[in-house]
């Protein structure tokens, strides 16, 4: 979880990883990159 600024909570979590690369114009997506940023087991914290 992470600390958020919004007002009607204290942390946020994204349950929802990944992607289907279903198209040419996933060839240019964020997501695969910001997916394999990840830890695959999520209860091992990583620290930058």
């Amino acid at each position: 979880m992470k600390k958020t600024n919004i007002d009607l909570c204290d942390k946020s979590w994204n349950p929802v990883t990944g992607c289907n690369q279903i198209s040419p114009g996933c060839a240019n997506c964020y997501a695969l990159e910001v997916t394999n940023r990840k830890p695959k087991n999520m209860s091992i914290f990583v620290y930058t």
